[in-house]
């Protein structure tokens, strides 16, 4: 058959992109990464205890200076506060002396290129960025696969081989940046099938054609914020602070400080409960014409809090029990709902959960687009890991994951010409 054919053939690239491409860089990129392990745990001990310093030092100041004379009672505190300033500072010490020595000592001083030296973060950002387009066309002829860089604009003076080389990887990173914008999924909240958002976070994003469907995948997080960030936040907030005079230093710590915690607190807690996602938004242009919108949600509290205009989109029942008792269906337009969600594609819906090893899968029919949720809680496209060394089944599942989604065109037909 022409279909096992396509298949047989992807797994066949794929067997020799592993052992040509990929098999003979991994004991490097291994290596570096056991190295850089303990550099960055260090990196960041120093950073963080650096940033209590700073904290326990300025509260410490203000106690003296305000709040021991008003209540004097409470300078117990400030001897704990001193407690954990000597361990801070020891911390601290530690931290900078263990960065020195693996800096000196660790034998591997570049990245897997031969360049300079990378944290595990940037270790696997230079695999992907060689072997991903690699990876892609496995799959699509036309494929194209972008993430976010941290390449910094450099001087163009600069004539330096150095220079010319790091030149030459921000202009690539420039037209990969305009792609990425360019195929990225547009108006996520329109679609109705996440939870409310202050910002997506993409990752990495993989377009291309298989049997003559556009598709579109996005790895999007909607969490909020993370700890190295809320940390940074911090530090500026208190040195903003601590210039601005004792006055406001004061207030600041009795009245704004607690009602910002408090604050965040309760708001995170919402962004934990509603609004987190991390996984694919995987979207498929179909050969269909829809002249409405309509959603799937799974039955749960957390979809019944996406908000839906109840003037606009109508509940939808329909003949599979089954379906309705696991989710719910909406749609502007009753009569396509009922043509699009026939018995068998609600059955080929149920089968993806379980394909993806997904909490969850939303869906939405808009534009001639059917665009799928698919929350699996992790990045479904790493090709390196903080706890384990990568290996052939690293890779192996990066290519199983390529294939579901693939599977989704043959699953839910939809390179058929269907009018609707």
């Amino acid at each position: 058959m022409a279909e096992d054919k396509i298949y047989s053939q992807m797994k066949q690239e794929f067997t020799e992109f592993y052992h040509n491409k990929v098999k003979d860089r991994l004991p490097a990129y291994i290596k570096m990464r056991r190295e850089e392990g303990p550099m960055q745990i260090a990196f960041w001990g120093v950073w963080y205890s650096f940033l209590l310093l700073f904290v326990f030092l300025l509260c410490q100041g203000f106690a003296d200076t305000y709040i021991y004379k008003i209540l004097p009672q409470l300078k117990i505190f400030g001897i704990i506060v001193k407690i954990f300033l000597c361990i801070d500072i020891v911390a601290l010490i530690v931290s900078v002396l263990a960065l020195i020595i693996l800096d000196a000592t660790t034998s591997n001083k570049t990245n897997t290129r031969g360049k300079t030296r990378y944290i595990k973060s940037g270790l696997e950002m230079e695999l992907k960025r060689d072997l991903m387009p690699k990876f892609v066309r496995i799959f699509f002829d036309d494929g194209f696969w972008g993430k976010q860089s941290n390449y910094t604009k450099l001087d163009e003076s600069s004539s330096t081989d150095k220079y010319k080389y790091m030149r030459e990887q921000y202009n690539e990173y420039i037209r990969d940046r305009n792609n990425l914008e360019n195929n990225r999924i547009k108006n996520l909240r329109d679609l109705k099938i996440l939870n409310p958002y202050p910002w997506a976070r993409y990752d990495d994003v993989i377009t291309g054609t298989f049997k003559d469907v556009k598709i579109k995948i996005s790895e999007v997080d909607t969490i909020i914020l993370k700890i190295h960030e809320i940390g940074i936040i911090l530090f500026f907030t208190i040195w903003l602070v601590g210039i601005s005079g004792g006055l406001i230093a004061l207030l600041f710590l009795l009245f704004i400080l607690p009602g910002i915690l408090i604050a965040c607190l309760i708001f995170s807690y919402k962004i934990m409960q509603y609004s987190l996602f991390r996984g694919v938004v995987v979207e498929f242009d179909m050969n269909k014409n829809f002249k409405g919108h309509t959603i799937f949600h799974e039955n749960s509290s957390l979809a019944k809090k996406i908000p839906l205009d109840k003037n606009k989109y109508q509940k939808v029942n329909l003949e599979s029990v089954t379906f309705e008792n696991k989710y719910n269906v909406y749609s502007t337009d009753q009569i396509e709902a009922r043509y699009i969600l026939t018995p068998s594609l609600i059955e080929r819906i149920e089968n993806l959960k379980f394909a993806f090893k997904a909490k969850y899968v939303r869906g939405s029919f808009l534009n001639n687009k059917l665009t799928l949720a698919i929350h699996t809680g992790k990045d479904m496209f790493a090709m390196g890991n903080d706890f384990k060394d990568s290996d052939v089944h690293t890779f192996e599942e990066l290519y199983d994951d390529m294939i579901s989604v693939l599977q989704i065109v043959d699953e839910l037909k939809l390179n058929e010409h269907t009018g609707l």
